[in-house]
């Protein structure tokens, strides 16, 4: 999971002789969640809530207390990773050039790592290019230096 974005926990509760349905249990994380959820007809339950926004390494648990006739019980997930959220920088610039082909426009920037400056490779950039009332858009993948690059021309047809 990525921080900041919704994840969720699942599970199902059963006992010896069949699925229990309609049984409380507890959801808690060690970033803060505590919700009480019913199992359905099947003994499911879920639960979708934030993830923490900082990375790194939760637990999560879900607790049947137990009732009159059944006894509790309690499971965790231990090393439940959450990725962080990196913040970027796009830069983007762009040239016309004289050429054969008409007055084509070149693309170009990096994608960059906001806090640190380091480069993001390997993500991809959609370019939408608007003219004439009409936009293409173009999908562009930044190299290991984070530098990505597109020559768009104004001319139909098929160039070799």
């Amino acid at each position: 999971m990525t921080s900041g974005y919704f994840g969720c926990a699942a599970g199902f509760l059963s006992g010896l002789d069949g699925v229990l349905v309609a049984k409380l249990a507890e959801v808690t994380t060690s970033w803060g969640v505590n919700v009480t959820v019913t199992t359905d007809s099947d003994g499911n339950f879920s639960v979708t809530r934030n993830c923490p926004g900082v990375g790194g390494t939760y637990v999560i648990t879900a607790t049947f207390k137990g009732d009159a006739s059944f006894t509790g019980s309690s499971v965790s997930i231990q090393n439940y990773q959450v990725a962080p959220t990196i913040e970027t920088t796009l830069i983007l610039a762009y040239f016309k050039t004289p050429s054969d082909m008409g007055l084509p426009s070149k693309f170009y920037g990096y994608l960059k790592e906001k806090v640190s400056g380091k480069a993001v490779a390997g993500k991809t950039i959609k370019l939408t290019i608007l003219g004439g009332g009409v936009a293409w858009t173009y999908t562009i993948t930044a190299n290991k230096q984070g530098y990505y690059e597109f020559t768009n021309t104004n001319n139909g047809g098929s160039f070799t």
